[in-house]
């Protein structure tokens, strides 16, 4: 695998030749749409303010596919395209922040695809499909521009969130709403099950420690996210009820605060409870599921917004 990795670089370095530093910028910012944060901006924008299965929808095809990528990046070892050859890829400063872990398969690529395709798959609305599949190849064509994976990376992540999107497709299609809980439920335990496979399994003495423990976090922090998705669910389905209609005003401010919530606990909780894998689990946890299972239930008064001004 490392080898046909290596053979697909001389496809990077004719991308690096042509990115000049205006397209870089361009490519910088496209990227973001692959991100943990964008995946979460995303997925809450659906469950609280559009569908709910929707939301559950692009949610699990997402969450199994990081786990899933996490596990196999860890298996097989393969070094980010400058690691194998420094001398013919350059990466982009700015897209190093994200890439501290192994390189297969592209967890950017199989976010976008899964995303972006799980959004244009349950979409009636034209613009929003043409704009899905734009990023799910923008997404991950910027990956490669950037020099952070390879062309076989992108092709077997994109590949993974085909086949999810597949697969879940025929739950989304059921109407089933029963079953959500158990598919979140599931989700948990194969998130920790997928924690006690890497910490348990015999590293070899090639393996880098540092891009390892990235890895294990990394499967913590979905562990801990999905856990909290699960009981914010149960309260939903047994108690709040939240609706997902609202003025465009009462819209904006679901997401912005909601928003702002979760990236302000995540912000004060990582120097609080510190950065071991249980302590991820336990900041991803209380990060998603607080304010997933509390903030929706303000969503009955602001669904009443603007509704007395109509009469």
């Amino acid at each position: 695998m490392t080898e046909l990795a290596r053979a697909t670089l001389p496809f990077l370095t004719f991308l690096e030749n042509l990115r000049a530093p205006w397209l870089e910028k361009v490519f910088l910012v496209l990227t973001r749409f692959g991100s943990e944060m964008a995946m979460i901006a995303v997925v809450v924008l659906l469950l609280w303010c559009v569908d709910k299965r929707r939301g559950y929808y692009a949610l699990f095809v997402c969450l199994f596919g990081t786990v899933i990528s996490q596990v196999l990046k860890m298996l097989c070892m393969i070094p980010r395209p400058w690691m194998l050859d420094p001398e013919k890829v350059h990466p982009a400063q700015g897209a190093l922040s994200d890439a501290r872990d192994y390189s297969f398969p592209s967890g950017h690529a199989q976010n976008a695809v899964g995303l972006y395709g799980a959004v244009a798959a349950t979409s009636r609305r034209k613009g929003v499909r043409v704009a899905c599949v734009c990023l799910m190849v923008l997404v991950p064509l910027s990956r490669m521009v950037l020099g952070v994976h390879t062309p076989l990376d992108i092709a077997f992540g994109a590949f993974m969130s085909a086949l999810l999107l597949a697969l879940f497709w025929f739950w989304y299609r059921s109407g089933d709403d029963r079953s959500t809980s158990i598919l979140l439920g599931a989700g948990a335990v194969f998130c920790f099950a997928a924690v006690l496979f890497v910490s348990v399994y015999r590293w070899g003495d090639a393996a880098d420690q540092t891009l390892l423990e990235e890895g294990r976090s990394n499967l913590w922090a979905m562990a801990g996210a999905m856990s909290g998705l699960w009981i914010a669910h149960e309260v939903d389905r047994r108690h709040t009820h939240y609706p997902t209609q609202a003025v465009w005003y009462g819209q904006i401010v679901k997401l912005v605060v909601g928003m702002a919530l979760i990236f302000g606990l995540r912000t004060v909780l990582k120097p609080i409870l510190g950065t071991s894998g249980p302590m991820t689990a336990l900041r991803y946890f209380l990060m998603i599921g607080l304010v997933t299972t509390f903030w929706p239930m303000t969503f009955s008064s602001l669904s009443k917004l603007g509704k007395k001004g109509e009469k």
